[in-house]
This record gives C-alpha cells, sequence and structure tokens, in this order.
C-alpha cells in the first residue's frame, strides 16, 4: 500500500486551493447579464484571447462563437504572483474544463502560478442542481499516480493539515469543512480588497503545523454546513 505522508517532519509548503469563478474572477457571455454556466459550449482548439489590464475575453468556437468576457478581480496578478513565491497553489472550479483550461491559459500563460495543477468539474462530486463539493483527496491523489499493479493509495491525515481551500460556495466545503477559507463573492466592485486579506491570512497559516484548528474557530464552516443539513435534511449533501 503506498502512502501520501510526507518524509520528513519539516513543514511543508502550504498548499493553497484557489477557486476561479467569483473568487478569482467573473465571468459571462458578452451581451449577457448573468452568470454564464458554459455547460454547452463545446471546446476549441485555439481560443482566440485577448488580455487587457483587468479583463480577459476568450472567443470560443461555438455554434454562435461565444464571447467570453472575464474580469479579473482587484489585485489577482499581485495576489497570484506573491503566493505563488511562498504556497504551493492549485486551482479547481466547478465550470467544465473547456471553460477553464483556456481560462488558465489567459491567466497563467507561462504556467509559474498553478503549473499543470488544475482541477475542473470531473473532479467535483455533485450533491445536488448545480451544486458540487471539491474533495480535496483528489488533489492529494492526482500526485501519486497510481501504479500499474492498481496497488491501493491511501491520503495520510497528514496531508490535510497543511492544505486550504479558497472558495465563495460553502458547498465546496463539504468533504472537508475544516479546510475551507469562506470569500466573498465578487462580480464587480473596483474597490473590492478581498485578495488582499487573503493573503495576508494565508501569512498567518504559515507557521502552523496543522491550520485546521484555526479555521474551524475562524469560520466555523462545518457547523455552519451541519446547521443548514439540519434544516434541510442531510440528504441535501447526498451525492446524485
Amino acid at each position: 500500500m503506498s502512502s501520501l505522508a510526507p518524509q520528513t517532519t519539516s513543514l511543508l509548503k502550504l498548499k493553497v486551493v484557489l477557486d476561479l469563478d467569483e473568487t478569482l474572477v467573473h465571468a459571462r457571455i458578452a451581451g449577457q447579464a448573468g452568470i454564464s454556466q458554459f455547460g454547452n459550449v463545446p471546446a476549441t482548439d485555439d481560443a482566440a484571447r485577448k488580455v487587457s489590464a483587468d479583463t480577459i475575453e476568450i472567443r470560443l468556437r461555438t455554434e454562435n462563437e461565444e464571447l467570453v468576457t472575464v474580469n479579473r478581480r482587484p489585485g489577482l496578478e499581485e495576489f497570484l504572483t506573491l503566493s505563488a513565491k511562498k504556497f504551493k497553489l492549485y486551482a479547481f472550479t466547478a465550470s467544465e474544463s473547456f471553460y477553464a483550461h483556456p481560462l488558465l491559459d489567459a491567466l497563467d500563460p507561462a504556467r509559474k502560478y498553478f503549473g499543470t495543477r488544475r482541477f475542473s468539474r470531473d473532479s467535483c462530486t455533485q450533491i445536488g442542481e448545480g451544486r458540487y463539493t471539491k474533495d480535496l483527496t483528489n488533489i492529494a491523489l492526482s500526485e501519486e499516480k497510481q501504479e500499474e499493479s492498481n496497488q491501493t493509495v491511501t491520503v495520510e491525515d497528514i496531508w490535510f493539515q497543511r492544505t486550504v481551500l479558497v472558495d465563495n460556495n460553502p458547498f465546496s466545503f463539504v468533504p472537508q469543512p475544516q479546510n475551507g477559507i469562506p470569500v466573498v463573492s465578487w462580480y464587480q466592485n473596483p474597490n473590492d480588497v478581498a485578495l488582499h486579506k487573503v493573503y495576508q491570512f494565508l501569512e498567518q497559516l504559515e507557521p502552523m503545523s496543522d491550520v485546521r484548528p484555526f479555521l474551524d474557530t475562524t469560520f466555523h464552516v462545518e457547523n455552519t454546513l451541519n446547521k443548514f443539513a439540519e434544516m434541510h435534511g442531510s440528504e441535501v449533501f447526498r451525492p446524485v
């Protein structure tokens, strides 16, 4: 049996898993006011991209050649630059990969922030209409590929001690609520400073051997989710 337990007693680099939509960026199909789900948009090999100071435009190869306009959250570039120097970054979105990958190619063309650490809807678990959870175990397992003998890979608890998920959707935290850092959803406020505050908070976590007790007492995510289940029934978190 293979294990993902670290081979050293020194602190591992803090692993920071970042949601995309409404956490780092806000996307919409040009000309539409709402949030685009991209559920029926086919993939494109060569998405045409135009990058400006705070906007990315991705033209997808669809029947109507939709132009996806993506606005960066204020301070995004600085946040990613500083965070990548101190932490190990991952992108984890509930959006489809054919939208997520072109977006990440535009946000991180040199792959200096996320590298190949990209996870999308196929790594999520659906628990309701439009609701997806993000199991951090899937990231851990991806970092140690199973051998051809189909040897079982286990994830030791210590792996989660230095891992956080930054997300605006509370349902994302269901598998590991004590690893969650909730962030307010962002759409267009030009004066938003959430990413600056998130970075400062991450710096506080850096010396902690296990970040979960501090996150739990700070955000009470697990307690909030339990109360939601009490009101709506435990099946609300059941995979569909």
